[in-house]
């Protein structure tokens, strides 16, 4: 078994009423949709998980080691943020509670994980209305130093008075949303649709059952509101990670005419002159690393592709045009991080012929 590994995002969690009322929070789950899709469209390994510290928080690796995180408060809010709306307080029972603003950095202010976060953003469904450094400038993303300097201070002066902290974290930012409020499910499941053509053009993908698979996982870890000790355990039971994006989407997609792929690979072995056991056992690895490359979405298995496609373009650029000498080539260069996920030189051949074909 392997070692646990302490969850660097282990804290008493700002709020749990939130994770448990779904309704008021539909847009924000279909937002967290939207940004995973984004994300898996870049080819990058990461895990989003709802309802954590923050509203949305995605992290940048499944190794917790490895991991950076960026932290976002969804807002819905009908009229656009001014100074005085994002520092506003309201009492409650003869308590103040803290602003929009105060909350979203008292989230990951202070806490053990706070160097690991690397991004905090406010995201509104609406334009900001900010004074800017720059006048007649529209941002879809405003930093702090993108704001005028009476803005910064007004800003800095009532959090320093709400939190005691002065100056404001540079990590913070004034984000608009890319989804729209209105027909956000429609929106989410032309995305779908859209990346899975940029990944894979020309296969045939059912789009709705996709976005029903990962929205009904990702909601039903979202409601969850136990806090979990160790990396694995939130990954497993809180997190939609890209590893599961990348099963659901292969599910429900006809990534290449497997006819066509069988033909190409009978081609490539006749060429090479393989006998018959020969070609079976170069078969059996071709098919082996194609499953994996389909249902892994590490960033190993995503470096491994690029390399191996990055050296095939190179050597046939050079002009070569025999494939057991491309072979021959780009195994010899290729990197001992690659070589040594294979096991012998024909698991290596079948890889290369794998990309060589699904290029």
């Amino acid at each position: 078994m392997s070692k646990s590994v302490i969850n660097p995002l282990f804290d008493n969690q700002r709020e749990k009423a939130g994770a448990s009322t779904f309704d008021k929070y539909l847009y924000q789950y279909h937002w967290a949709l939207f940004r995973i899709i984004k994300e898996h469209d870049n080819q990058k390994e990461y895990a989003v998980i709802v309802e954590l510290h923050e509203d949305v928080v995605l992290s940048s690796s499944l190794d917790a080691e490895k991991a950076i995180f960026e932290f976002n408060q969804i807002k819905t809010n009908k009229a656009s943020f001014t100074v005085g709306n994002l520092t506003k307080r309201k009492k409650v029972k003869s308590k103040q509670e803290n602003s929009v603003l105060g909350k979203l950095i008292s989230s990951s202010h202070g806490k053990v994980f706070s160097d690991k976060v690397l991004d905090i953003n406010l995201v509104s469904v609406n334009e900001y209305s900010l004074k800017l450094k720059e006048d007649n400038v529209k941002l879809n993303s405003i930093s702090l130093s993108d704001l005028h300097k009476d803005t910064l201070r007004d800003l800095t002066d009532a959090i320093k008075a709400e939190l005691g902290i002065d100056p404001l974290p540079d990590k913070l930012k004034f984000v608009v949303s890319e989804l729209s409020d209105k027909q956000f499910q429609d929106i989410v499941i032309a995305e779908i649709a859209k990346v899975i053509n940029n990944l894979f053009p020309g296969s045939n993908c059912n789009a709705i059952s996709i976005y029903t698979t990962l929205f009904d996982e990702i909601t039903r870890k979202g409601v969850i509101t136990e806090d979990f000790p160790t990396w694995e355990e939130l990954i497993k039971n809180k997190a939609l990670t890209s590893n599961t994006v990348t099963h659901v989407i292969n599910q429900f997609t006809a990534v290449k005419d497997e006819v066509l792929i069988q033909a190409k690979f009978t081609e490539i072995a006749t060429e090479m002159g393989l006998n018959t056991i020969t070609r079976k056992n170069i078969e059996r690895s071709f098919v082996r690393y194609r499953q994996s490359r389909l249902g892994n979405r590490s960033t190993l298995q995503i470096d491994t592709c690029k390399e191996i496609k990055s050296l095939i373009q190179r050597y046939e650029d050079d002009g070569v045009e025999k494939i057991e000498e491309l072979l021959e080539l780009v195994a010899s260069k290729l990197s001992n991080i690659v070589t040594d996920q294979f096991s012998t030189n024909i698991d290596i051949k079948a890889a290369i012929i794998c990309e060589f074909i699904m290029g």
